[in-house]
C-alpha cells in the first residue's frame, strides 16, 4: 500500500508504531483485533474499490 500511495517505508513503519502505542499492542493480528473490538474497522471491509461511494458498505 506504501508504495501505490508513493509512501516511504520509514513512513509507514512510523505510521504504524504510532498506530501500535495508541492501540496498546505489539503487533499487527493484536491491532486488527483491538481496532475491530473498538469498532474502528469492520470484520468485512468491502473488497473492491471504484470511483462511486455507496454509503451501504460502511457501518456507522
Amino acid at each position: 500500500i506504501g508504495q501505490m500511495l508513493h509512501l516511504q517505508h520509514s513512513t509507514v513503519r512510523n505510521s504504524l508504531s504510532s498506530i501500535y502505542e495508541r492501540l496498546e499492542v505489539r503487533s499487527l493480528r493484536e491491532a486488527i483485533t483491538k481496532a475491530r473490538a473498538l469498532g474502528i474497522i469492520t470484520p468485512n471491509p468491502p473488497r473492491y474499490v471504484t470511483d462511486e461511494v455507496d454509503e451501504s458498505d460502511f457501518t456507522p
